[in-house]
């Protein structure tokens, strides 16, 4: 928490893997950074976070029929579904990167 000291506003951008092709043992590993990192931002008396999260988030919506031509069908209100699928032009899965997003987001 001394590194956090002082400070009004954090940039959280940190993850063990910050990319779609992480694994789910990097996932786990953002968790804990995430969690380590937020528990540092209070005891420090941060007053304000900004998480920088991931579109992945939101990611299989996309499966579900929505695309860029009909975004709106996602909103604040939408639920949750972590993870993007894509095979161009290698196959991805998303959802362990996603996964420790939503997490940080939670905290």
């Amino acid at each position: 928490a001394d590194y956090f000291n002082g400070i009004d506003t954090v940039f959280h951008f940190a993850a063990q893997h910050p990319y779609p092709e992480a694994t789910w043992s990097d996932s786990v590993a953002s968790f804990d950074i995430n969690a380590n990192v937020m528990l540092a931002f209070v005891r420090a008396k941060v007053r304000r976070v900004v998480f920088a999260s991931s579109n992945h988030i939101m990611g299989r919506k996309k499966e579900e029929g929505v695309t860029i031509y009909d975004a709106a069908k996602i909103s604040e209100k939408s639920e949750v579904f972590p993870g993007t699928q894509q095979h161009i032009p290698y196959k991805i899965d998303a959802t362990p990167y996603a996964t420790a997003k939503l997490f940080g987001e939670r905290l």
